[in-house]
């Protein structure tokens, strides 16, 4: 994982299985900042995007191409 100023990381990991809608955790998982995370959980939920579920909080959703998102508070 490399490090960034002001809280930035970066991990890549690698495999040969691709993506899909059974296992989101072989995509690419990117960070969101907000405000209200929730509120822009929900806005997502109600343009029809899945919820992703994993560990640590609810602020999950996945694209249709299976990138999964997580909504973090942003201060």
């Amino acid at each position: 994982m490399r490090r960034f100023p002001g809280a930035g990381h970066r991990s890549v990991e690698l495999t040969h299985d691709a993506p899909d809608d059974e296992h989101p955790r072989l995509g690419a998982w990117l960070q969101l900042r907000a405000d209200d995370p929730a509120a822009v959980l929900q806005a997502a939920l109600d343009d029809g995007l899945a919820q992703a579920r994993y560990s640590g909080h609810p602020n999950y959703f996945m694209a249709p191409e299976g990138q999964v998102f997580t909504i973090t508070p942003a201060s």
